[in-house]
């Protein structure tokens, strides 16, 4: 069977440098917060080109408090694309506003900003923008809308730390940039981690408070808050991961790059887009693909794990019903959620299994 995903972890080498960090965690007696922490979020703010970072306890609660730190309300807005992972919805539902969904560009994973200043009203008071699988697109036309309209734009680069644009980097576009590190991610720990960062000292004052509940010397109550704190020993793996983080991204892309050509000539797939002057980390690789299910169907048969990433648009969540978000809202939302398959990416896949997987895909439509 060749897994969507393997995370497990067999080099010696490896595991004798994940010892060693263990023991280096249990000696220090500092298993919150601490030095570590805060390094890592010096090397996180300097990377991401942000002043500041702060590390929270994942990638849910960094949307969260930055949401938060803006001092979002009941009644206030904040616009979506009407599909990703469902904490960039319900991020913005705990924290008291309304998340209304933006379809997405025509077979593409990307918020359509064409769509974006009929969407801004009065009570709209920020965009989260996804960089959705790894990729940035339309960056600096997205962020002049949101200063011309004066609303916040927060980038969620849950999926995308690494990532580039014009020699930009995912989270230097707007005021607040959240990221995930979870151990499904290019850039990951063993747990769940995740970083916000910032260039205004007032928001990033504010959120050193609210990770800690709220408080001001860890005793004073400011905002009213549950704790949000990051783990050291996940800050010493991820400064340890950072050091071949670029290699790793190289790696990946020339993966994806087999993929791209092996299936380059199926005219049933659209493959994954790539910009010029930009950096797909390929946090996941995946196609459009006709007939689906029947080939998730003939792959699995034929003992290939795939993915459908993710199955449901904002509109479909129960939680998450509202006058704002009607299935009909999005057509191009609902053409990728009925048409997208995530194909296995990750560090022990060889070139070898992805031709033969791409030969697969490639035979089924063949006969089909």
């Amino acid at each position: 069977m060749i897994k969507f995903q393997d995370l497990s972890i067999k080099n010696k080498k490896e595991i004798n440098k994940y010892t060693f960090i263990f023991q280096k965690f249990l000696n220090s007696g500092q298993f919150i917060l601490g030095k570590e922490v805060e390094t890592l979020e010096k090397l996180i703010a300097k990377r991401v080109n942000k002043k500041y970072s702060v590390g929270v306890s994942s990638g849910t609660n960094a949307l969260y408090l930055a949401l938060k730190s803006i001092n979002l309300k009941k009644g206030d807005q904040v616009l979506v694309p009407c599909l990703s992972w469902l904490s960039t919805f319900t991020s913005v539902k705990v924290a008291g506003g309304e998340p209304i969904g933006i379809d997405l560009e025509k077979n593409n994973y990307l918020l359509d900003y064409r769509l974006l200043e009929k969407k801004i009203t009065h009570k709209t008071k920020a965009l989260i923008a996804v960089h959705y699988t790894g990729l940035l697109e339309n960056m600096d036309i997205i962020r002049k809308i949101c200063k011309k309209k004066k609303i916040f734009l927060i980038e969620d680069c849950a999926q995308s730390f690494g990532a580039k644009l014009k020699n930009r980097c995912a989270g230097s576009y707007g005021q607040i940039a959240c990221f995930s590190m979870n151990p499904m991610k290019v850039f990951s720990s063993i747990g769940d981690a995740g970083f916000v960062a910032m260039d205004d000292f007032k928001i990033y004052n504010k959120l050193l408070s609210l990770r800690y509940a709220g408080t001001v010397n860890k005793e004073h109550c400011v905002y009213p808050e549950l704790n949000h704190k990051i783990d050291t020993l996940d800050a010493l793996i991820l400064t340890y991961k950072l050091k071949t983080l670029k290699r790793k991204i190289n790696q990946r892309i020339l993966k994806a790059n087999l993929y791209k050509k092996y299936l380059f000539n199926n005219n049933n797939l659209f493959l994954p887009k790539i910009f010029k002057n930009s950096q797909h980390i390929y946090y996941s690789f995946q196609i459009l693909a006709k007939k689906r299910d029947r080939l998730m169907k003939f792959l699995r048969k034929n003992n290939i794990e795939t993915k459908i990433q993710h199955k449901y648009l904002i509109s479909d969540h129960k939680g998450l019903k509202s006058k704002f978000n009607k299935k009909f809202f999005f057509p191009n939302g609902e053409f990728v959620k009925n048409n997208t398959l995530s194909l296995p990416i990750h560090d022990k896949i060889t070139n070898k299994q992805i031709m033969n997987i791409s030969s697969l895909i490639n035979k089924f439509y063949a006969k089909n």
